[in-house]
């Protein structure tokens, strides 16, 4: 398996997994009226629409972004994103892995970081937003158990165990 099929096969399980996660948040009720949960949604979504427009050198207003006060507003931003994402994932043999990306916010990056970012490829940006993702992922599930639900385990190896399942986006 060469490195391009690697990260499809990443963020093929980024997006089943988001899907697992949304049925949890769409079945229990209670969700829809947590503000936490609902930050966190729209936070890693954001970066990741964010993320995507970087790989494919488009411009990304983050102060121009949809109005997500609903869980499914922000259920629909995902649902786009991962339309765009697959449309990225069928033409990835057409990227540079390598290629150094410039993020067009190094400046506040470095800001945060006290220091000058380091380059980073294509390959580095695409296991970020997947790493990023996961960890959120992980925060959704231990809020919603927080608020009594009950999420359903989403682990890549679960995933591979599955047969590599395709998301399923059929809440709402």
């Amino acid at each position: 398996m060469n490195s391009s099929q690697i990260l499809v096969e990443l963020l093929s399980h980024m997006e089943w997994a988001d899907s697992v996660v949304w049925d949890t948040v769409v079945k229990f009720s209670k969700s829809g009226e947590d503000k936490k949960l609902k930050d966190i949604l729209v936070h890693y979504n954001t970066v990741q629409r964010l993320y995507l427009h970087v790989w494919k050198g488009q411009p990304f207003d983050r102060n121009n972004q949809p109005e997500l006060s609903s869980l499914n507003l922000i259920l629909q931003e995902f649902k786009t994103f991962f339309k765009r994402l697959d449309e990225f994932c069928s033409d990835i043999h057409k990227y540079d892995l390598d290629k150094i990306i410039v993020f067009p916010w190094s400046g506040r990056i470095e800001k945060i970081l006290g220091t000058k970012p380091a380059d980073a490829n294509l390959a580095e940006m695409i296991l970020q937003v997947v790493v990023h993702s996961a960890h959120h992922r992980g925060q959704i599930n231990m809020r919603l158990r927080e608020i009594g639900g009950e999420p359903e385990t989403i682990d890549f190896i679960a995933w591979v165990w599955k047969g590599k399942p395709k998301a399923e986006w059929e809440h709402n």
